[in-house]
């Protein structure tokens, strides 16, 4: 598999291809995403940090 690609699958050993590709390009060190709360859902394409307090930034959709 290449870079920014996944596998969906029900455990079947199949290895089929999800019918859509992510690429996601982070410049970030783990110690910035723990900080900021990163969380990754790749089935809904969606990608939420914390900026604040109180405020969220979600990223939704694709490249």
């Amino acid at each position: 598999m290449g870079r920014g690609q996944m596998r969906r699958g029900n455990g079947g050993g199949r290895g089929q291809r999800a019918p859509s590709r992510i690429a996601v390009r982070f410049d970030f060190g783990m110690d910035w995403l723990v900080e900021h709360q990163v969380g990754l859902d790749c089935d809904s394409q969606r990608v939420t940090f914390k900026v604040g307090d109180d405020v969220e930034v979600v990223m939704v959709g694709q490249r």
